[in-house]
């Protein structure tokens, strides 16, 4: 539906079978509805959402990572014409056959780039246990944002969704924007409730820290207790 919206196709359009085949994926799309989803679910059951995304972010960049790859079969989503024949070579262009082209292989930079956001944000989540919930969710709004704010504008014109407005572009810097407002808030939140940015000033006090995982004993005995 994403993609529907901002190319401009009418709705009679939407469901037929040759504007399927056509193509129309967009995983900006993909992200809001998973997050929508994933919002009502912790709705109903009472659970903290950003808890949830925190767990859950971090493997949406690994998944984005390997769907470029289908860009690369499907020999699409790239850049601009390579003329210099010494940059002609994979990693840096791509072969076109279908244009007969070398072209710049921007999904291939983007794939890179998401690991290089997941490791970043792995690292920051697993060395700082003691942390607000949604700091992971806003880097990955802030990195995904940042990257797709860059490669965005780069691409060849034909995969650049939206006419006169490159909507994929502006919503990836309300991405960037609302992740870097988010890790704001969230650290602004813990400072005020806990005395510290990360963690808290009084050590008795509960903080957002790894699950304690219980053996079977261990649950046996509290249900008895």
């Amino acid at each position: 539906l994403y993609y529907c919206i901002t190319d401009g196709m009418h709705i009679s359009q939407w469901f037929e079978w040759d504007s399927i085949r056509s193509g129309g994926l967009s995983i900006l799309g993909g992200v809001m509805g998973g997050v929508l989803a994933g919002l009502i679910v912790c709705l109903i059951k009472k659970i903290d959402f950003l808890r949830v995304a925190d767990c859950v972010v971090l493997n949406i960049l690994v998944a984005q990572a390997m769907g470029r790859w289908g860009n690369f079969f499907n020999q699409e989503v790239y850049g601009a014409v390579v003329e210099n024949t010494s940059l002609q070579w994979f990693p840096f262009a791509v072969y076109i056959e279908k244009v007969g082209e070398w072209h710049y292989a921007f999904f291939f930079y983007e794939s890179v780039l998401n690991i290089l956001v997941f490791a970043l944000l792995f690292a920051l989540m697993w060395n700082f246990k003691k942390k607000p919930h949604g700091l992971s969710l806003a880097g990955y709004l802030l990195g995904y944002g940042v990257v797709r704010s860059i490669m965005e504008p780069l691409r060849d014109a034909q995969f650049i969704l939206g006419d006169k407005v490159q909507a994929s572009w502006v919503m990836a810097v309300i991405m960037a924007v609302a992740g870097a407002m988010l890790a704001a808030c969230v650290l602004v939140w813990n400072y005020k409730k806990y005395g510290r940015l990360f963690g808290a000033a009084d050590p008795a006090q509960a903080l957002a820290v790894l699950p304690v995982y219980y053996t079977k004993e261990d649950r046996r005995k509290m249900e008895e207790e």
